[in-house]
């Protein structure tokens, strides 16, 4: 029986041009999140910047010893200066690069990952929030992404799933926390009355949103709670759900776009988005070795893989199982 789920585990996805297309758009995103800090980084977590990194280690280091290696894991360790805050931004983007341009990919997707995640974990207030660490998360399932691409030769169910699943979770733990914060204003329908003056960074489009009548943010409001509490159980449907979900939240990705700046979080869910297309909605079932322009065959790294996507994979699809839980938590969620 563990024979026969494994192995419909590692059947051939559906999503194997899609899969092949994120790993570069999400390359773009990463360019997108790193380039600024090549400008930014120093004056806000250089030695003499707003949240010295180095400083936020030493403390760390004082205080809980070698376990704060494991609170704070970051390249940042080896040499806390402003110098490597630059190497680590650079390295960033070129790993970025050689995603969008498919270089080495499942090298470069790592590269960026890892340099992403040790300028996260030092930010402090500028990068721990949900943005980046979604940004986080993407990032590790581009990285089995293009090494199931690179030592397989092409994506298996487990991936397709775990991607959509991630997908499901974003959109409709944005539902969930509605029902908690602020509660009222959505039940009552006078959320958007007061929205979009005060979101974090409204765009000039945001003044005319909020001159549009009442009853509009009351349709709003309802076709938000139906994109954001049953579309998302879409992604896992036939192809007219599927693209019912792409064009719902892509739609709404939009004008959120237009409303707001939430810098690059709305580019990276449109393009979380790309794993609703499969293969064969467009014509026919494209050959995985036709889109994947290198393959290695080695039996000992391939079964390496294999086994590392498989422990892997069951791992973050249970983490994101308990966080759907959790999502039924009013604690939780406030």
């Amino acid at each position: 029986m563990v024979t026969s789920i494994v192995s419909r585990l590692f059947g051939v996805s559906n999503i194997q041009r899609s899969a092949h297309w994120l790993v570069r758009l999400v390359g773009m995103v990463y360019l997108i999140a790193l380039v600024p800090f090549t400008f930014q980084i120093k004056g806000l977590m250089g030695s003499e910047g707003l949240l010295p990194a180095a400083d936020l280690l030493k403390t760390a280091f004082s205080n809980e010893g070698w376990f704060a290696l494991l609170h704070f894991p970051s390249l940042f360790w080896l040499m806390p200066t402003d110098a490597m805050l630059l190497v680590l931004v650079g390295l960033g983007c070129v790993g970025a690069l050689g995603m969008l341009f498919y270089v080495l990919p499942h090298i470069s997707s790592l590269i960026v990952w890892v340099c992403f995640v040790s300028i996260l974990s030092i930010g402090g207030d500028f990068t721990i929030i949900i943005i980046d660490v979604f940004l986080a998360e993407v990032g590790f399932l581009t990285i089995l992404t293009a090494f199931c691409f690179r030592y397989l030769g092409y994506l298996p169910y487990l991936m397709e799933f775990l991607l959509k699943l991630l997908l499901f979770r974003l959109w409709f733990s944005m539902g969930m926390v509605k029902f908690y914060y602020p509660g009222e204003s959505w039940v009552n329908f006078t959320f958007f009355s007061y929205f979009f003056p005060n979101q974090p960074m409204p765009t000039p489009l945001a003044w005319y949103f909020h001159k549009l009548p009442q009853a509009w943010f009351s349709f709003t409001i309802v076709v938000t709670f139906l994109v954001e509490m049953i579309v998302p159980f879409f992604v896992f449907g036939i192809r007219l759900f599927r693209f019912i979900a792409l064009l719902s939240f892509t739609a709404i990705t939009l004008l959120i776009m237009l409303s707001g700046n939430y810098g690059y979080f709305n580019v990276l869910s449109i393009v979380l988005s790309v794993v609703l297309l499969h293969d064969n909605d467009f014509g026919s079932r494209v050959s995985s070795s036709a889109l994947v322009p290198y393959r290695f065959d080695g039996g000992m790294v391939r079964n390496v893989v294999s086994r590392m996507v498989l422990v892997l994979g069951f791992f973050v699809g249970s983490m994101q199982m308990v966080y759907l839980v959790f999502l039924f938590s009013p604690r939780i969620c406030n």
